[in-house]
């Protein structure tokens, strides 16, 4: 869940303010803005400080899948957004907002067995 009641799911704007309490799901997610970035989303890729970027590995959204968010928010000072490469059905950061940095547990270097067994370096 979003932290504001007015973004995320069933809004034109993702959520920019995460829940106050930390999760003990553990969410294996590229990081597609840092502190202070703009972002929104057309059709499941990224405007970040008005420009496109480029994700040709993202999976194209499915009819009436929330990939589009258009109005812009800021990731605040400290806190990052993550979003899934499979846009169509991940949660991520438009529905429960940006991930303080004390939150991420390390970086993904090497991924196995079909990709399910990632390896976090902190």
């Amino acid at each position: 869940m979003c932290g504001s009641g007015t973004q995320g799911s069933g809004s034109t704007q993702p959520c920019d303010l995460p829940v106050a309490q930390e999760t003990r799901a553990v969410f294996v997610k590229p990081v597609v803005a840092g502190p202070g970035d703009v972002i929104s989303l057309v059709n499941g890729h990224v405007i970040r400080n008005g420009v496109r970027q480029n994700g040709p590995y993202i999976a194209a959204c499915r009819a009436g899948a929330v990939c589009s968010f258009p109005s812009p928010v800021k990731v605040p000072a400290g806190e990052y957004y993550m979003l899934g490469d499979n846009r169509g059905v991940s949660d991520d950061s438009r529905f429960w907002g940006p991930v303080p940095s004390a939150w991420i547990l390390g970086t993904v270097v090497h991924c196995s067995l079909l990709d399910t067994v990632c390896h976090p370096v902190r």
